[in-house]
């Protein structure tokens, strides 16, 4: 658009890109200017219906976080690491840029974990045991 500056574009492509998103999603609603509620932070926020909670917080340094409708948090990203959380708040997966990871059944049983100096294991999800390790790298 003539006259627009490159971050007036780049946000107008948000917009377009979450209603979008939002249009997929049944139930989910954006609030303001076509693509959420856009705060002075530079926060935008999708909600469950009308006046529903937030389901969906996205901030422009990259953070941003997804909540089941009850309010707890189901996916936050934050500084290189992206943590998925069962409904009860305890931890599914969780990795960061870098590639260390965790893995967790709903039991609580880690199945897989890997940390880069330190290696890492994989073990059945039935029984509990190792079935593979490795080294660092």
């Amino acid at each position: 658009k003539q006259g627009s500056t490159i971050w007036q574009r780049q946000q107008e492509k948000q917009r377009a890109r979450e209603q979008e998103f939002v249009a997929e999603i049944p139930g989910l609603i954006s609030h303001g200017g076509g693509g959420g509620n856009q705060s002075n932070s530079g926060e935008t926020v999708l909600r469950y219906g009308r006046n529903g909670p937030v389901a969906l917080v996205l901030r422009t340094d990259g953070t941003g976080e997804a909540r089941y409708e009850a309010g707890q948090v189901a996916v936050s990203a934050d500084g290189g690491r992206v943590t998925a959380m069962y409904r009860n708040g305890d931890v599914a997966v969780t990795a960061d840029e870098r590639g260390n990871a965790m893995v967790c059944m709903a039991s609580g049983t880690v199945v897989y974990s890997h940390i880069e100096e330190k290696g890492g294991r994989l073990q059945d999800v039935i029984t509990g045991k190792v079935t593979r390790e490795w080294g660092p790298g």
